[in-house]
């Protein structure tokens, strides 16, 4: 009897092992010892269906990175969820934005989130364009962006991870040193003017650098345990707008890719907005105590006498 068991344990367990094994998405190990292979690995992650895994091929300064980039990975999994949805419900509107974007790539104009974003920071200064383009004084402007934003939403979610599916023979990786290399997309810098490099880190992994040291991001980058916990509760938000727009898509709430645009600007706008301003609200907090604290002696001196 305890011999039938243990049969019937085991072959209980093989395929709740293997059934373990698909949905944590850990059926292939992804070789990560060059540049190359690393980006071969990522364009396997989402062949395979396992977006979420892009959150570990980004280089991390520190533990609570890790986990931050960790939670970027779910919602890199769910974004990639949300465009298998767009492409069955509006097959035709993906197809020709996707046939844009590769019309606009050859004309070297910037189609995808990070680049127009990149194009966006370059012009005029970081958060000083961001002021400018957002202030209601400037309608034209604030049209303009709003609708670059609107094409590179509809853009990004009818295939959101062409450049890597489609990366082979074209993302190449430029030695810069031993341990850095310098992304090309067939022969042009990734994401210009800023660029965009890989690592190789002290475990002997190659990984995506994010350009956080371009002006108006590398001032709000996370330095302490809360500013970590704020910015995950920030990248939860837009995780959770994204999941619920897919099930608007899925139900047919959504009826058309304008619509998609414009349903993510109104869902994503009020929280993300409550969650950058606790976010500023908290660095400002720093700041004022780091300057008390500088300067304690200041601070405790009583004054003397008569006010003298």
């Amino acid at each position: 009897m305890s011999m039938l068991n243990s049969v019937f344990g085991r072959c209980l367990a093989a395929p709740l092992l293997c059934g373990l094994v698909l949905l944590t998405g850990c059926e292939k190990k992804l070789p990560r010892d060059s540049a190359e292979a690393t980006i071969a690995s990522a364009r396997q992650a989402v062949l395979d269906g396992h977006a979420n895994q892009l959150g570990d091929f980004l280089y991390a300064d520190n533990e609570e990175m890790k986990k931050l980039f960790a939670r970027v990975g779910r919602l890199l999994l769910n974004i990639q969820k949300l465009g298998s949805s767009v492409q069955q419900r509006f097959p035709e509107d993906a197809a020709k934005l996707k046939a844009d974007a590769e019309e606009s790539a050859k004309q070297g104009k910037p189609v995808g989130l990070l680049s127009q974003m990149s194009t966006l920071m370059g012009q005029g200064g970081g958060r000083r364009r961001g002021r400018d383009l957002g202030n209601a004084a400037d309608p034209a402007k604030q049209a303009a962006a709003r609708k670059a934003f609107d094409e590179a939403i509809k853009r990004f979610f009818a295939d959101p991870y062409s450049f890597l599916r489609e990366s082979e023979g074209k993302l190449v990786a430029v030695p810069l040193g031993d341990d850095t290399a310098a992304l090309t997309w067939e022969g042009k810098p990734v994401l210009p003017p800023i660029g965009m490099v890989m690592r190789k880190a002290d475990d002997g992994r190659w990984y995506f650098v994010l350009p956080t040291d371009l002006p108006g991001i590398s001032g709000m980058m996370p330095k302490t345990k809360d500013q970590y916990q704020i910015l995950g509760g920030l990248i939860q938000v837009f995780d959770n707008v994204v999941i619920d727009l897919r099930k608007d898509v899925d139900s047919g709430q959504v009826k058309s890719m304008d619509e998609l645009a414009r349903r993510t600007g109104e869902k994503a706008f009020v929280p993300a907005a409550i969650a950058f301003f606790a976010y500023a609200k908290y660095e400002n907090e720093q700041k004022q105590l780091a300057k008390q604290a500088a300067s304690p002696a200041e601070a405790k001196t009583p004054a003397p006498p008569g006010g003298k």
